[in-house]
């Protein structure tokens, strides 16, 4: 448990750095969001399949899973799965698991635990990278195909965030609604930008958007936008 306690504790001095390095990164992250939708919409058929993705899950939400309770267990458990990859990645043995489909979901991990822990779900797409391993162990070479689950993946995120997203959330209540409204708009604004130029435009599109990012923030703390 040394690692992870080492660990904790750099996050615990890093948390409200972080939290003001995103507040200055959400203007670029922006302006580089714009950028990249201006880019794809230049070129269609990059974006079709994707938004197709985006269009079934959103009909499917609607007609099926919002009424059934294996929507409310399957966005329970991808919740919960979010905390734990994070808390085995901070080197944090999980010693409970449990997602319901109308008590919600618990995850208790060994030591004392962190903040990114805590609020990964509500950034970081595990069905969208679920997806993109999956594509990739099983050699899906075609754009279209990959592309549009990534597309039904993103949505289903986006969905599944918006209806975890609230005051009554513990999740939010332990890291601090403060920083949670500081940290959280940048983070989602380059996960979700990230899904989507890697979905169109692979680790090309996926890196100058990143870098996009970088220079936005260069440009507007320098006193100039490009």
């Amino acid at each position: 448990m040394k690692i992870a306690n080492t660990i904790d504790l750099v996050l615990h001095w890093l948390k409200w750095p972080v939290a003001g390095l995103a507040l200055v990164l959400l203007p670029g992250t922006i302006f580089a969001s714009f950028d990249l939708i201006r880019q794809i919409a230049g070129q269609p058929s990059l974006i079709w399949p994707f938004i197709s993705g985006c269009v079934l899950y959103a009909l499917l939400w609607r007609l099926v899973f919002r009424h059934r309770v294996f929507g409310t267990l399957l966005s329970t458990f991808e919740h919960e799965l979010t905390h734990t990859l994070f808390a085995l990645a901070t080197f944090h043995p999980v010693t409970e698991f449990r997602a319901t489909a109308y008590r919600g979901g618990h995850v208790s991990v060994r030591g004392r635990g962190n903040w990114l822990i805590t609020i990964s779900p509500y950034f970081f797409p595990t069905a969208c990278v679920f997806v993109g391993l999956m594509s990739w162990l099983v050699s899906v070479n075609s754009t279209v195909w990959s592309s549009g689950l990534m597309g039904f993946a993103f949505a289903y995120h986006i969905v599944a965030t918006k209806e975890e997203t609230h005051p009554g959330q513990s999740d939010l209540r332990r890291v601090g609604f403060l920083f949670a409204a500081m940290f959280l708009p940048t983070a989602v604004l380059i996960s979700m930008g990230s899904v989507v130029a890697f979905s169109c435009g692979g680790w090309g599109l996926l890196g100058a958007f990143w870098g996009d990012v970088w220079q936005h923030s260069r440009n507007l703390l320098s006193g100039g936008i490009r």
